[in-house]
């Protein structure tokens, strides 16, 4: 099968308009000055040489690790026109109304492809091309398209549809299936805002409850901007198969999804959608949301999580929304889902334990109504687990207070056991920190811990921080003995830093 790669191609916008908002600005002195009334100055030609330099390209390695993605990135400083786009501000996100997106989007301005064994930037990289080239787009949604590796050509993968990708844009269900969030088919005209209130805006403390709460920026304040915000949010799936296999299908209503995730063998998708009733208190973050478990093909399974409206969660560091939170795939796994409950109704200041409980649920016990299964348990706030396979996998917890962090190594396939203590440290001491663990990719696409085959060892990457700045590092360090050894460290006059494993793919097992 030919390799594909995914490109938003409305991202792909020149430096044209960069070069237009300077064009008609006076040239400067030697000393920066401009002639009165010209407009905008512009400094010496010694700092507009530094602030103009084209920034290096991003890279991307193919799975195989063979080819490289070259991304061109735009100039450092985007160009006037840009940064004063109209954007609405609602419910702690801004919009750009014009593309159904965030509003100061990040995007590059060309795509090549290249040897992995060439040097960056490459005279001999494979440009992509499509229909009218990588010039500037009209202003308008964005679009989805597919490039062939072999021919650097792209075309869309969804005729006739635009990208809604306020929250969420698209998922690989598998090699050549995608479901994407779509701007509605048939939409109106967004809601106007009326030159009168149509009636007294009302919010509710009956209870009387007493609450405290941080200041947001760029709340709703009213029903208008509520109707906006549903407005410009809501998508509905679409299931399209790009190699050819039909048109674009709708496969689940139109809501306002933040998340449409794939499980890695591509038979379930989780999907999340934010619900009324919403606030004027606080970000769209903590509005009712909905999770649930669906087939591939859209058939509702299971409910994993709905959370009402938090609007009372404590005013502390460390506070966190109670209920099912971060769920997500396993990555080490086929198809099974993760997520971590807080036991002390999310206030951090209650003296409880277990603080956090990281609990699992196969896709396949869920389909048969089974209960989830308990993971593992923390007295600080849990931040996550990093996958790796049955035997390992490192549970992370720490505290804002005191600055404590533990890293704990757990055995997924063997809950009985303990959990072994890894790292107990201050997360502000820089200096000792023992680096970050590398990943690989396995055969679903996923990411896990890149484990040496045979051995309960992992590789690490720090900055390597020290008196005389950073030497960034990369270590071998063993589970059972705790010691490290440095493979390779940053040394003057350079500052270099580890990146992609080339070898996790010839090495599936490990590395």
């Amino acid at each position: 099968m030919a390799r594909r790669i995914r490109v938003l191609a409305s991202q792909l916008l020149s430096t044209s308009a960069a070069k237009a908002d300077t064009a008609g600005a006076a040239r400067p002195s030697s000393n920066g000055a401009a002639a009165p009334g010209s407009g905008y100055r512009q400094p010496p030609p010694e700092i507009l040489q530094i602030v103009d330099a084209p920034p290096q390209p991003s890279l991307s390695f193919s799975p195989d690790r063979r080819l490289l993605l070259q991304l061109q990135r735009p100039p450092s400083l985007p160009p006037i026109s840009e940064i004063s786009r109209p954007e609405l501000k609602l419910a702690g996100i801004r919009i750009d109304a014009e593309q159904f997106s965030r509003s100061r989007m990040g995007y590059n301005t060309s795509l090549a492809i290249v040897s992995a064994d060439e040097m960056v930037p490459s005279t001999n990289a494979r440009e992509i091309t499509g229909p009218g080239g990588p010039s500037d787009p009209p202003r308008g949604p964005l679009t989805l398209w597919v490039a062939d590796v072999a021919t650097c050509t792209a075309r869309p993968a969804l005729e006739g549809r635009s990208l809604n990708t306020v929250f969420d844009s698209y998922s690989w269900v598998d090699d050549t299936t995608i479901v994407a969030c779509c701007i509605p088919e048939g939409v109106s005209s967004p809601p106007q805002r009326p030159p009168a209130p149509l009636g007294p805006k009302v919010q509710d403390n009956t209870a009387a409850r007493k609450s405290q709460n941080r200041t947001y920026a760029d709340l709703l304040k009213d029903e208008v901007d509520s109707a906006l915000f549903e407005y410009y949010g809501s998508s509905e799936l679409v299931q399209v198969d790009v190699a050819g296999g039909g048109p674009p299908k709708v496969i689940a209503p139109t809501r306002l999804y933040t998340e449409v995730d794939a499980s890695p063998d591509g038979e379930w998708l989780l999907v999340s959608w934010l619900e009324r009733p919403f606030s004027y208190a606080v970000p769209c973050g903590r509005f009712p949301a909905r999770v649930q478990l669906w087939r591939r093909d859209g058939t509702f399974v299971r409910e994993v999580a709905a959370l009402p409206l938090a609007e009372e969660l404590p005013n502390k560091f460390d506070a966190t929304r109670p209920g099912p939170r971060g769920i997500n795939w396993r990555s080490d796994e086929d198809a099974e889902l993760s997520w971590i409950e807080a036991q002390d109704g999310g206030d951090p200041d209650l003296e409880v334990s277990p603080r956090d409980i990281v609990f699992t649920l196969s896709a396949a016990d869920a389909a048969a109504g089974g209960p989830p299964q308990e993971l593992a348990r923390t007295d600080m706030r849990c931040g996550g687990v990093a996958w790796c396979d049955g035997d390992l996998a490192l549970l992370y917890e720490s505290k804002w207070a005191t600055r404590r962090s533990r890293i704990w190594t757990i055995s997924p396939a063997r809950r009985d056991q303990a959990p072994a203590l890894l790292f107990d440290r201050s997360y502000e001491d820089v200096y000792n920190d023992p680096g970050s663990p590398l990943s690989r990719r396995t055969e679903n696409g996923t990411y896990i811990l890149a484990k040496v085959d045979g051995k309960r060892q992992l590789l690490m990457a720090g900055s390597g921080a020290s008196p005389t700045g950073n030497r960034p590092f990369l270590d071998l360090f063993d589970l059972e003995t705790k010691e490290a050894t440095r493979l390779w460290q940053s040394s003057p006059p350079y500052l270099e830093s580890t990146g992609s494993i080339l070898s996790d793919v010839t090495n599936v097992g490990g590395v």
